[in-house]
């Protein structure tokens, strides 16, 4: 399967998952466990290398800010720096559970338990999501919130130029966004 096909899919099944009442997430693996905290650490430095380039001023991250949330002035800047600290305080302290396969969903990449904010539960397709790049596991994990909405970049973008407010509360603008700064995307 395309990692297109995968980002849509992951999209699509992080929706529904959040709200299902699918198969009952299990303890990770030692392998599992650690993929997901090395993909936390490097989500977290992603989140601290956007956040100083907005604070910097970088025409990197601005341009990036413009494309995925159409930010075009300091205000929405600041709006999508303190949702990036928000998503940044959190890494600290989430947990992993995993959940393969559930029988009503099929694979999903991740999502954030509605009822317990610092859970996030990993689907299969997380652990096959690239390392760099759009929809890769660092990017899943900066974009997982209890709200996940639009999913795929062309669905993000479209977005950010359709209803920015909008974009700047997608958890799919942010992943690519925080991918955007630092895979140099």
């Amino acid at each position: 399967m395309s990692n297109y096909a995968k980002t849509i899919l992951c999209g699509l099944l992080l929706a529904i998952a959040a709200a299902s009442a699918g198969a009952t997430p299990i303890a990770c693996t030692a392998t599992q466990l650690a993929a997901a905290k090395g993909a936390m650490s490097e989500a977290k430095q992603g989140l601290a290398l956007a956040i100083k380039g907005i604070d910097d001023n970088d025409p990197a991250v601005h341009a990036a800010l413009g494309k995925w949330f159409s930010a075009v002035n300091s205000s929405d800047a600041q709006h999508v720096r303190e949702r990036l600290v928000k998503v940044s305080a959190f890494t600290g302290g989430a947990t992993f559970l995993c959940e393969t396969a559930t029988t009503q969903l099929g694979d999903a990449c991740a999502y954030v338990d509605p009822n317990q904010a610092f859970v996030i539960t990993l689907g299969h397709f997380f652990f096959t999501a690239p390392a760099s790049g759009y929809s890769s596991r660092l990017g899943v994990l900066a974009g997982a919130t209890k709200d996940p909405k639009i999913h795929g970049t062309t669905e993000a973008l479209a977005l950010a130029q359709s209803a920015p407010k909008s974009a700047q509360g997608n958890a799919g603008n942010f992943e690519y966004f925080v991918e955007s700064v630092i895979f140099k995307l």
